[in-house]
């Protein structure tokens, strides 16, 4: 405020007030003026302008948040031990996975970086998890451990903390199984050479066992001879046409140990002395004793 000061002819002072305390302070609002008493030999004493306190407000910014689209847990229900699968019968494998909202997501198993099993996972508004059935088939999975795992759409899997154990543990079906022991390969007299047609079935009855080897226990297999000739010589010869089948069996079913049974002329049958009786007693078959 800028003060304009004269003496009067009384040897008083005069204050003369700048414009700014006649008419208010810069906001524009009115002041009246201050009446100020004329005190001879002294300045007269002004006031300060008022000034309005200001209000403060607190503002607080708040950070924004990144929802991330993750699977948080991922488990899945299985018998002690782990699996074992049977070839014609698949198993179903309950997984349930808990994360973010309804979002499309899938589970799978994991072995040494191979991915088998890939499912899709539904959501369960109810219970807020994810669920699925992961199908196991014998001719697709290998024996081994697995990592469970899922996702939810582009974020990286989590895995259950367990390994899942898988086994091939199959049975021969029971028509394959009586294929091959209803078989006979028969041979001429003194002969234990396979005929051809008998060497291509045996090698496709050694191709249907294959899948199942995990089943077999042991091969046996019989030789049997006529009632003609001396019974150590039939013995032998007996033994020999067992042998033959055991050599194409070893090569297709290598795993498996195979054992050889010669019982000579004993136990003919048809038990007559003719041409057509011998014929039908110079044979070998297969046993197999499974689990």
């Amino acid at each position: 405020m800028v003060q304009n000061v004269s003496r009067s002819r009384t040897g008083g002072v005069i204050l003369a007030l700048s414009l700014t305390a006649l008419f208010g302070c810069a906001s524009g609002r009115a002041v009246a003026p201050a009446t100020m008493p004329s005190v001879p030999g002294a300045m007269a004493a002004i006031a300060e302008p008022v000034v309005p306190q200001l209000q403060r407000m607190r503002v607080t910014l708040a950070p924004s948040v990144r929802v991330v689209t993750a699977i948080t847990n991922v488990s899945y229900e299985a018998p002690e031990g782990g699996v074992r699968l049977q070839r014609d019968a698949p198993y179903s494998l309950p997984v349930t996975a808990s994360g973010t909202g309804n979002l499309r997501g899938e589970t799978w198993l994991e072995r040494e970086g191979t991915i088998t099993g890939k499912t899709p996972l539904k959501y369960d508004a109810q219970n807020d998890l994810y669920h699925a059935d992961i199908l196991l088939d014998a001719t697709r999975v290998q024996a081994g451990d697995y990592n469970v795992m899922a996702a939810l759409e582009s974020v990286e899997p989590i895995t259950d903390p367990r390994p899942l154990h898988v086994e091939l543990g199959t049975t021969i079906p029971s028509d394959v199984l009586t294929e091959v022991e209803v078989f006979r390969a028969f041979f001429d007299t003194n002969v234990y050479t396979l005929r051809d047609d008998d060497r291509a079935r045996i090698q496709e009855l050694a191709s249907k066992l294959r899948p199942y080897g995990s089943a077999i226990v042991t091969i046996s297999v019989e030789g049997h001879c006529d009632t003609r000739g001396e019974e150590i010589h039939n013995l032998e010869l007996g033994s020999n046409r067992a042998s033959s089948l055991m050599k194409i069996f070893g090569e297709s079913l290598p795993e498996i140990p195979i054992g050889i049974h010669s019982l000579g002329s004993d136990n003919p049958d048809p038990p007559g002395n003719t041409d057509e009786d011998w014929a039908k007693n110079r044979w070998a078959r297969i046993r197999i004793e499974s689990k």
